[in-house]
């Protein structure tokens, strides 16, 4: 990593809810804690990956509980072979602390592009699932054990579909991406794969939802890859890529009250922000999106809980020496 990493000076973003301050049944403790989230890297050979490792060290010195990659873990251009798809296996094991991985687009839905290699992105899918999720542990050196949506037989294809919980609050990962989330006209196989996918991860972020209403949670972070307000409606005979995520969000906020923390990758600009709204066009205040820093950076943000604190969050980047972090919105 060139001239090593280092924290940047926290830039606070509180997160403000009605009805804050509500008692948590599920953890009697109130001690803080950090969580780091990055995507969108490595993508360059051979620069990135050295600066992926210093980027590890880094993450490693802060000590989080855990660190979640919301996907991209290769550039969309770079050939979708085995020993690319995999090799990152070995740099999440590096990761001092539990590592939790959710697909992105470049490493599936695009391989079938020219420059990918011309794979089938539902062969490329299911090497994913048998490489990263064929246990119910997460990776790195302290793995921690995952409630997944695949435990339900209704949906047991979906391994990478997960959650758990810290200090009273939710962790949910949920496998919708960018590429419009494999919703294409290319062919009928990749429409079923989207119709099946995108029932099965706006089920498991609504039950996400129900879990931590049922169990008087804190908060919630769902971690997805796509932004899902950015994301194009380019096919109107599949419908809206990103429609059944959105209402899940929206509909499951509005339900649970508390804050929500929405983290993904894909567009590889670092954002804060509260972008989504009622049908009367008036804020969801208590649902915050946060999108982490991409390709060309390989940066990280630092979310740091403290289950005490009526703000619950607070968020800033983790980024290399010498770059100048972006402010928070």
């Amino acid at each position: 990593m060139l001239n090593g990493l280092i924290l940047a000076t926290v830039a606070v973003f509180a997160l403000s809810w009605p009805g804050a301050g509500s008692a948590d049944a599920t953890s009697s403790s109130t001690t803080p804690f950090t969580v780091v989230a990055l995507g969108d890297a490595p993508y360059s050979d051979p620069l990135d990956y050295l600066r992926f490792s210093g980027l590890i060290h880094t993450i490693n010195e802060l000590k989080p509980v855990f660190s979640v990659h919301v996907g991209d873990i290769k550039a969309g251009s770079r050939p979708c072979t085995d020993r690319r798809l995999t090799r990152i296996r070995d740099y999440f094991d590096d990761f001092d602390s539990a590592l939790i991985y959710t697909p992105g687009d470049n490493e599936w839905t695009d391989c079938h592009r020219v420059t990918a290699g011309g794979w089938d992105p539902l062969d490329r899918l299911e090497l994913l699932r048998r490489h990263y999720f064929s246990t119910s542990k997460s990776h790195g050196k302290k793995p921690i054990r995952l409630t997944r949506q695949s435990d339900d037989k209704r949906f047991e294809k979906f391994v990478e579909n997960a959650r758990w919980t810290r200090g009273g609050v939710g962790f949910v990962t949920a496998h919708v991406v960018g590429s419009y989330n494999n919703a294409e006209r290319r062919d009928v196989a990749a429409r079923a794969e989207f119709k099946e996918r995108d029932k099965a991860s706006s089920t498991w972020i609504a039950d996400g939802f129900a879990w931590a209403q049922k169990v008087n949670m804190k908060g919630l972070v769902i971690f997805i890859h796509a932004d899902p307000l950015r994301g194009r409606d380019h096919d109107r005979k599949v419908g809206k890529p990103f429609g059944r995520t959105v209402k899940a969000l929206k509909q499951g906020a509005a339900t649970f009250k508390k804050p929500v923390l929405v983290v993904h990758g894909d567009y590889h600009e670092y954002k804060l922000d509260k972008p989504f709204t009622t049908s009367a066009g008036k804020a969801i205040e208590n649902l915050t999106q946060l999108e982490v820093q991409g390709a060309p950076e390989v940066w990280a943000t630092r979310i740091d809980i403290d289950p005490a604190s009526p703000s619950l969050f607070k968020i800033a980047p983790l980024k290399p020496v010498g770059a100048e972090a972006p402010a928070p919105d």
